[in-house]
């Protein structure tokens, strides 16, 4: 995350992020499209030129910890056969090191670099339509 609307995660609002490293870097924003705290948050997600994305993270208690679970499904409903299944793999590969970070970061109470985010400009709500499609579940649980 390279910056987030003050407001965040409140429907509607966004971050700004970038997928990838160096001249491989691609910077876009993800936009909340639903919350219900503390159980889901629904994300619009966008590294263009590549599709959009709908990522759900859904948290459940478990044990002393939390299990956060996080589905990716393509935003446009032909999606999940036009990136085939090297692209869900890619995809797999990709939630699961962002599950892995979220756990250390919850568990080692580690701060983001800098510790706050900067401000971006309030980016327009999000729309509710949602595509159907394949989806990619991973992982992952924390301790408090």
């Amino acid at each position: 995350m390279r910056a987030s609307d003050e407001a965040w995660p409140e429907r509607g609002t966004a971050f700004d992020h970038t997928v990838g490293t160096g001249p491989f870097g691609l910077k876009d924003h993800t936009v909340v499209e639903e919350v219900d705290p503390p159980h889901l948050l629904r994300l619009k997600a966008r590294a263009r030129p590549f599709p959009s994305a709908t990522v759900t993270l859904r948290l459940a208690r478990e044990g002393t910890g939390t299990r956060v679970t996080m589905i990716e499904d393509p935003a446009f409903p032909l999606g999940s056969i036009a990136i085939g299944p090297l692209g869900h793999a890619a995809i797999r590969v990709r939630n699961a090191e962002s599950l892995r970070r979220l756990k250390r970061l919850a568990e080692e109470r580690e701060t983001v670099p800098g510790d706050e985010l900067p401000s971006r400009r309030t980016h327009a709500p999000a729309r509710d339509a949602r595509a159907g499609g394949a989806r990619r579940t991973a992982g992952a649980t924390t301790r408090n």
